[in-house]
């Protein structure tokens, strides 16, 4: 039976009952999911559009902050195959050198305030690459909240030079 989700986890309880009685165990098992709304859809099995697995969806690149960029862009094509629950990143960066380039991460917000780092999508040294992230319920939240973005690190801005959000279009 359901009982609430603990970072993201859906959390079940086990009820026993005598031989024979487990409509019982069925009908209050049901009872409490209809009057507590515990049940959630995972986002890793999508609904079928009219019996065909949904296509891929197309994640925009929306420019965040830029201070300290001096003329330094990330662009790229990005989705999000539902049915995989895989996001695809095709990335490049244009106006450094791929040597000032420390790093380019995926970044989540933390259950503890601040931001997580999710993956790595670029490695040092890089100016483009072309990624697959396997994505959690807690990333995929995120990502359908607007709350997942693309961090740019450089020599000259170790901290970030550029930030990137993920727009997905529905």
């Amino acid at each position: 039976m359901p009982v609430g989700f603990v970072s993201g986890v859906p959390i079940g309880m086990e009820l026993m009952a005598r031989t024979l009685e487990d409509a019982d165990l069925v009908a209050m098992a049901y009872a409490f999911e209809q009057a507590t709304d515990h049940r959630r859809i995972p986002p890793n099995t999508p609904a079928l559009s009219a019996g065909a697995a949904p296509s891929a969806v197309v994640v925009a690149l929306r420019p965040g902050q830029t201070e300290n960029a001096s003329g330094l862009s990330l662009s790229g094509n990005t989705s999000l195959d539902p049915v995989s629950n895989k996001l695809l990143l095709d990335i490049r960066l244009r106006g450094v050198e791929g040597a000032e380039v420390l790093g380019v991460v995926l970044r989540v917000p933390h259950e503890d305030g601040g931001w997580q780092v999710a993956d790595l999508v670029m490695r040092a040294g890089q100016a483009s690459a072309r990624h697959v992230v396997s994505m959690t319920s807690r990333h995929r939240e995120a990502l359908d909240a607007g709350e997942m973005h693309l961090l740019v690190l450089t020599r000259a801005d170790p901290r970030g030079a550029i930030m990137v959000h993920l727009d997905p279009s529905h």
